[in-house]
């Protein structure tokens, strides 16, 4: 059941007491660079456009059906930042569904079969999702949040798409898709041209323009897909659960313009979403407006942002070079 206004209040004193620890103090990052950056630890109200605490973000959040976070994937902090919050949320009295970008629908059977266990383990849940063979960065980052939802009792959703959906759609577009299929997942009208356009370009950026074209209209609808199939996954787990659900995915992917967000509130009525996303300081700018409006061209497309310190400070086109290159289609 969701929390009654009364449960709410009384867990907003839970929240504080886990608030009253503070932010993390620049010995306490894991990531390296940047942390005595003026932005790291800082949490902004994107609509407000103003810093609040953690505590002000932390009542917001529980009193939402869906909280989504979006992280770098590889960032330590993000992923501790994550499990901090999903713990206020528990100890407000919410038992929420947690949904992960990184666990496809191709795991659900195994993964299902893991947690009618009494005595689940992360180590449990690392194989139950075949996690060593496939690419995300090292499981030891994503503990935290593991532990934190098990520690809980809460059911883990495999909420990505299915990767015969992603091969299909890479061969064929959206098309492939039957009618009742892309309706189901929301897919069924085009993405707006503008905000097509803006994916493609995001795309292309972080491919640091090695992709084809044709790579990147791929891509696109590949995410796209995605996308639905994740905001699909939070809507029907809270049907069994009563509580909503928190997706933990790729900062890209909660946007409320493009992300999970647009296909969610379809189903959803205002006020119901969170998007909290969890971003690298600039090491070029210390104040949050010029920081957003060089990332986004203006407002940050999510509810609420927390700067972290950086894992490292190189420029990541440089590092994966020798990798895109071989993306390049002969």
């Amino acid at each position: 059941m969701r929390p009654s206004p009364g449960g709410i209040v009384a867990g907003v004193v839970l929240v504080a007491a886990l608030g009253a620890c503070g932010l993390f103090g620049a010995r306490d990052w894991a990531s390296p660079v940047g942390r005595s950056h003026p932005l790291a630890g800082a949490i902004w109200d994107v609509s407000a456009g103003r810093r609040i605490d953690e505590d002000a973000l932390f009542e917001q959040l529980v009193r939402r059906r869906f909280v989504l976070l979006g992280e770098k994937h590889d960032n330590a902090d993000h992923h501790r930042l994550q499990a901090r919050a999903l713990r206020a949320l528990v100890a407000a009295g919410r038992r929420p569904a947690v949904g992960f970008e990184m666990f496809p629908l191709d795991v659900a059977p195994k993964l299902a079969a893991a947690q009618s266990s009494s005595r689940l383990t992360p180590d449990d849940v690392r194989e139950a999702v075949a996690w060593d063979a496939s690419r995300w960065p090292d499981w030891s980052l994503y503990l935290p949040l593991v532990e934190a939802a098990l520690e809980a009792k809460l059911w883990l959703v495999a909420a990505n798409a299915p990767s015969s959906l992603e091969r299909a759609v890479v061969r064929g577009g959206l098309g492939v898709l039957a009618a009742s299929e892309a309706d189901r997942l929301g897919l069924g009208a085009p993405l707006h041209a503008v905000a097509r356009q803006e994916l493609i370009e995001e795309l292309r950026r972080a491919h640091c323009g090695y992709a084809a074209e044709e790579q990147l209209d791929e891509m696109a609808d590949v995410q796209r897909a995605r996308d639905a199939h994740m905001a699909l996954a939070l809507f029907s787990a809270p049907r069994r659960f009563l509580d909503g659900a928190v997706l933990v995915a790729g900062a890209e992917h909660v946007r409320r313009d493009r992300g999970v967000p647009l296909y969610l509130r379809e189903r959803t009525r205002p006020g119901e979403i969170a998007v909290l996303a969890f971003l690298e300081v600039d090491l070029e700018s210390e104040e949050v407006a010029t920081d957003l409006a060089v990332r986004f061209g203006g407002a940050a497309p999510f509810d609420w942002v927390w700067y972290t310190p950086r894992v490292e400070a190189g420029d990541p086109c440089e590092r994966f070079r020798g990798r895109l290159e071989r993306m390049r289609r002969p």
